[in-house]
C-alpha cells in the first residue's frame, strides 16, 4: 500500500466492525466511501451501509454485480491505498468463483496500484487463482487487514527495511582488563 488510507467491503456488518477495529488497531485510516458512488451503492441497495466498512450485505447472492460495483469505484476513487473484500463464506459456494475472480480482476484493471486482499472461505483453487491477480487471501478477516497494515509499515521503512545491521566496532580494552 502506498499509503494508511483502507477501504473495507464486506457482506457483514458484524465483520466490517470487527475489521475496523483491527485497522484502527494497526494505524490504518478508514476514508469514507466517496459521495457519488454511495448514492449510487444505496440507489442499487437502499439498506446497505455506505461508510467505511461498506456494507453490501447478503444481496450480493441475488445481485452479485453490487460487489463489482463497490469494489471497482472504491478502487478506483483515488481515496484508498488498499482494499479489502470480505465475502464469508461465498468462495466456497457453487457458482461464485468465477464472479470473486472477476471482481478482483476488475479492481486490478480499473486501480493496479491499489492493494487488495480478500477475506472468506475459499477453495484452494480459488485461492490460487485470486494470488495470480496479486490479491491476498486470508480466511480470517482481522488477518487480511493486519497483512496489509504490515505491508504499509514495511513500504514507509524506506528502501533500509531490509538493510543488515551496521558490524560492530572495535572498543578500546577498558582500563585495568
Amino acid at each position: 500500500p502506498r499509503g494508511r488510507r483502507l477501504g473495507v467491503i464486506t457482506v457483514s456488518g458484524g465483520v466490517g466492525t470487527l475489521m475496523a477495529d483491527a485497522a484502527s488497531d494497526a494505524g490504518l485510516e478508514l476514508p469514507p466511501l466517496p459521495q457519488g458512488t454511495a448514492a449510487e451503492l444505496r440507489r442499487r441497495i437502499p439498506f446497505c451501509s455506505t461508510g467505511n466498512p461498506v456494507d453490501v450485505t447478503g444481496q450480493v447472492t441475488a445481485s452479485y454485480e453490487v460487489m463489482d460495483f463497490a469494489a471497482v469505484e472504491a478502487a478506483r476513487s483515488g481515496a484508498y491505498d488498499s482494499l479489502v473484500l470480505f465475502l464469508a463464506a461465498a468462495g466456497a459456494a457453487p457458482g461464485f468463483a468465477d464472479k470473486i475472480e472477476r471482481t478482483v480482476r476488475l479492481v486490478r484493471e480499473a486501480a493496479p496500484e491499489v492493494s487488495l486482499a480478500f477475506s472468506g472461505i475459499v477453495a484452494p483453487e480459488l485461492k490460487r487463482r485470486l494470488q495470480a491477480h496479486g490479491c491476498l487471501v486470508h480466511e480470517e478477516p482481522t488477518h487480511a487487514v493486519e497483512a496489509l497494515a504490515a505491508m504499509q509499515r514495511w513500504l514507509a521503512a524506506g528502501p533500509d527495511a531490509n538493510a543488515s545491521p551496521a558490524a560492530p566496532q572495535a572498543v578500546e580494552a577498558l582500563p585495568g582488563g
